[in-house]
């Protein structure tokens, strides 16, 4: 529980570390603890990837597991400045004209320096080495007491169990398989076609299954989702759908009947447009592609 002073962070900085790892190991819960990780309050997701889609400001947890013991893990959390991982060292910039740039050094050469800026969720800003007045090392992204967002120690130890097991084998291995992760989602009162490109979407990522979750989808009468595709070599592919329950999809704009009817791919990207109704689906959405010929290559989008 937190300390008086509210601080779940210093309580469990005063914690024996080593109690507090086998709590983790014995009583966390990875699959409580993914719920707790996408949370938007806790906001794990506005700089961190599990895989192909999310933002690239910090480092991709998708093997963290596999790579980095707990006790790291845990530092961290608590102590973000104490345990920054390599390449993702912030700068901050003194620039001739006053201003002050932070991000991450993504490029640098005699002429510019290309940074991630956080504060617009990773977008590239590249500043001339003639306008920078002076550099100097910034403390970490990683903001410190994110262990107070949470609402308890359980939380705590799930959070930390579903990070340590990230790219082990089981539930949350590492999974490249065609897979849609990154969606546009949209709701609307009425049922017919898809919305444009005009319709205030949003952006949604599936979970590490895969599946986008139903608590992920905006509230609405109907709700939409959409992912792209890219196809680099043309053929034919086929959708492996967890349930077409309530389900509705357009290919490039264009209806699709069958949604278990192979479907014919040019070179190129296309879009994938799932309208969800959800009083006849009671579940996520996960969305695979099976290539029928040998020879197809395709890759769902990535990112942002």
């Amino acid at each position: 529980l937190p300390t008086p002073s509210g601080s779940l962070s210093a309580a469990l900085l005063a914690e024996d570390l080593d109690a507090l790892i086998a709590d983790i190991e014995s009583l966390g819960d990875p699959a409580r603890g993914e719920l707790v990780y996408r949370r938007k309050s806790v906001a794990c997701t506005r700089c961190h990837a599990v895989g192909s889609a999310g933002p690239t400001i910090g480092p991709n947890l998708v093997a963290t597991g596999a790579a980095a013991k707990t006790k790291y893990l845990i530092q961290s959390i608590l102590q973000p400045d104490a345990a920054i991982a390599e390449h993702y060292e912030a700068r901050t910039f003194l620039l001739v004209s006053g201003k002050v740039q932070t991000g991450i050094v993504a490029f640098r050469n005699e002429k510019e320096v290309v940074v991630h800026d956080p504060a617009q969720l990773g977008k590239e800003i590249r500043l001339a080495v003639e306008d920078i007045e002076d550099e100097f090392p910034a403390k970490s992204l990683m903001p410190s007491g994110l262990a107070d967002q949470l609402q308890s120690r359980s939380e705590f130890l799930d959070l930390v169990k579903f990070i340590s097991v990230l790219g082990r084998s089981g539930d949350f291995a590492n999974d490249e398989s065609p897979v849609i992760r990154k969606w546009r989602v949209v709701a609307t009162l009425e049922s017919s076609g898809p919305p444009n490109d005009d319709a205030d979407w949003s952006s949604a990522y599936s979970k590490v299954s895969g599946e986008l979750p139903s608590e992920d989808y905006p509230e609405g009468k109907i709700v939409f989702a959409r992912g792209f595709v890219n196809v680099l070599v043309a053929g034919s592919a086929r959708l492996q759908i967890n349930s077409a329950d309530g389900l509705a999809l357009w290919v490039d704009g264009k209806p699709i009947g069958d949604l278990a009817a192979p479907i014919s791919l040019d070179k190129g990207r296309h879009s994938f447009t799932f309208r969800l109704d959800p009083v006849r689906r009671q579940r996520g959405l996960r969305v695979e592609l099976e290539a029928i010929d040998k020879s197809v290559r395709l890759q769902p989008e990535g990112g942002l």
